[in-house]
């Protein structure tokens, strides 16, 4: 805001010096033709489209204006050509082409200055140009006091545009008791003074001498931008009668966009983009207008970013942006963290700067531009976002496989050497009876372990054969325990034809010649001095030869090898 009287006060909605005079004399321009002209009208002349929608969509008729008109009604106006009669004529027109909501204020003044009507616009002119008086028939012209209660009532006003009018025939001619005795001095001083708080955004002010060049100049004491408005060609004049109406929208117009020429568009990232992956990551960006009137066009969107890895893809197409409106661009981030390599955690990092880059254009560009001379160029605002990531660019399969192939190899070890330690079973395991020799039952050996009960080998007791390897040879392990007491299992080691007792039972195990080569017995010397491991001596005895055929001999080695009936059985488990 710098200064009243046409000088724009809130940016951007300064006018050049041209359309500033242009727009200040086509306000009036009906009312002198009228006054010149007997209410002469030409045809009218319809503005572009695009300026109809820019005004209807800014509601330019609902912003209010002031107007003040001065009327001179000395009797001068009416001597010869009645010249008061003319402005009566002409401002029909004019008020006609003003808003419903304008507040105007008509001012007569002679000797003095009256405020005949001050009030809205409405929609009937006639009933506003009642309020004048039918004749002009003033013996003064105080052009000192009209400006004063002109300026009292645009001081007033809360309306951003106001308009001064000011029509005369004659010279500034004050009573003897005006306080505005000259056409200058103190009281034009202070009037200016007060003219220059006035607080609307535009303060328009026009004199239209309608004869020589009156008092015109007098009202441009108080407001240094006033203009005078001679007339010269009626022709002219008609061609423009269509546009004060335009001029005064374009007014109101400008302090509505005035502000948004500040403004411009918003480009704002989500906040996930710090978490990207490998490959490609689709993030919305979000683009909001920060006007509150004018549309806007996003155009040529570019993202840059600063890490050769990273690709990004965003449409550069035109987004057509509302006043305030805020939509999302879909943006394809593409990361490539490079091959996998040899371990099995390999852990890559993302750290990049992303930059965007894009113009703002408006529908209303031309029509900003042309119409109401204001520059639009509205900006983007985007600020470089870091984006980043993470990812596991290791191959633990290889890793995995060689584990399991290891595992494999532990178990298959375990296997062999399980096997290895209990090798297969061959031969027959014969129990004999103690008391008369007689064979209690056979079982042929195979398979790796054997089970040992009434079935299968025809005793009363249950337990178990297996066999045993030692670095000379396979040794069978044999484990029984009578039927009535299963805590008494005993074990015993036995080699072919070197028959144990355990238990009160008998057991041999016989082998074919070709399989005595597998066990200890199979060679000279082969197990000489063998003890069977872990078996007690009360229970377990080893026999080197068959049992006599006499029932005493058999009597006297169950006496020897059995135990004794107090005496306790030790156990040991295989």
């Amino acid at each position: 805001m710098t200064g009243p009287y046409g000088v724009d006060r809130a940016g951007g909605g300064a006018m050049n010096g041209e359309v500033r005079w242009a727009t200040r004399t086509v306000v009036l321009l009906g009312v002198v033709v009228a006054v010149l002209g007997g209410g002469f009208a030409g045809p009218a002349m319809a503005g572009p489209s695009s300026r109809e929608e820019v005004y209807q969509t800014l509601g330019v008729d609902e912003v209010a204006a002031e107007y003040v008109v001065l009327i001179d009604t000395s009797a001068s106006m009416q001597q010869g050509a009645d010249r008061y009669r003319a402005v009566r004529d002409g401002l029909r027109g004019f008020l006609a082409a003003l808003s419903a909501n304008d507040t105007v204020a008509l001012v007569t003044f002679d000797e003095i200055a009256s405020v005949r009507f001050h009030g809205p616009a409405g929609r009937n002119p006639d009933q506003l140009l009642a309020r004048l008086p039918p004749r002009a028939d003033g013996t003064h012209t105080d052009i000192g006091r009209a400006v004063e209660t002109a300026v009292r009532l645009v001081g007033r006003s809360t309306a951003p545009v106001a308009t001064i009018v000011m029509f005369t025939d004659g010279a500034h001619d004050p009573a003897p008791n005006s306080p505005y005795p000259f056409a200058e001095g103190a009281s034009w001083t202070a009037l200016a003074r007060t003219a220059a708080t006035f607080k609307q955004e535009q303060v328009l002010a026009y004199g239209f001498p309608l004869r020589g060049d009156a008092g015109v100049q007098s009202l441009r004491t108080v407001l240094p931008d006033a203009r005078t408005l001679p007339v010269s060609s009626i022709g002219v004049l008609a061609r423009e009668l269509e546009v004060p109406k335009q001029a005064i929208r374009a007014a109101k117009a400008r302090t509505l966009v005035g502000p948004d020429t500040a403004r411009g568009v918003v480009v704002q990232w989500p906040t996930d983009v710090d978490r990207l992956g490998s490959g490609a990551n689709r993030v919305d960006l979000s683009v909001r207008s920060t006007t509150r009137q004018v549309p806007l066009v996003l155009k040529d969107l570019e993202l840059t970013v600063d890490d050769p890895r990273v690709r990004i893809r965003v449409s550069g197409d035109p987004l057509p942006l509302a006043p305030g409106q805020e939509r999302s661009v879909p943006v394809e981030i593409r990361w490539d963290p490079g091959g996998r390599g040899v371990m099995p955690l390999d852990r890559r990092d993302l750290t990049a700067l992303v930059t965007a880059r894009a113009s703002v254009d408006s529908p209303w560009t031309e029509v900003l531009r042309r119409d109401l001379g204001i520059a639009f160029e509205p900006g983007v605002e985007a600020a470089p976002q870091q984006i980043g990531g993470t990812a596991e660019r290791g191959d633990p399969v290889p890793w995995l496989l060689a584990l399991a192939l290891l595992g494999i190899i532990a178990v298959a070890v375990v296997l062999r050497r399980r096997h290895a330690d209990r090798p297969r079973l061959f031969g027959t395991l014969r129990a004999t009876s103690l008391v008369d020799g007689h064979t209690i039952g056979e079982l042929r050996l195979a398979g790796r372990q054997m089970t040992i009960s009434p079935e299968t080998l025809n005793v009363e007791g249950s337990g178990s054969v297996s066999g045993s390897a030692t670095p000379t040879g396979t040794v069978l392990r044999v484990g029984y325990h009578p039927s009535a007491d299963p805590s008494r299992l005993t074990w015993a080691d036995c080699l072919p034809d070197h028959p144990v007792i355990i238990n009160g039972v008998r057991f041999e195990w016989s082998v074919g010649e070709s399989d005595r080569r597998l066990t200890p017995a199979g060679g000279p010397g082969r197990g000489r001095g063998l003890r069977p491991r872990g078996a007690a001596a009360d229970n377990v005895s080893t026999t080197a030869a068959r049992l006599p055929d006499s029932p005493r001999q058999a009597r006297n080695r169950l006496h020897r090898s059995s135990p004794l009936p107090n005496q306790e059985h030790r156990k040991q488990r295989p």
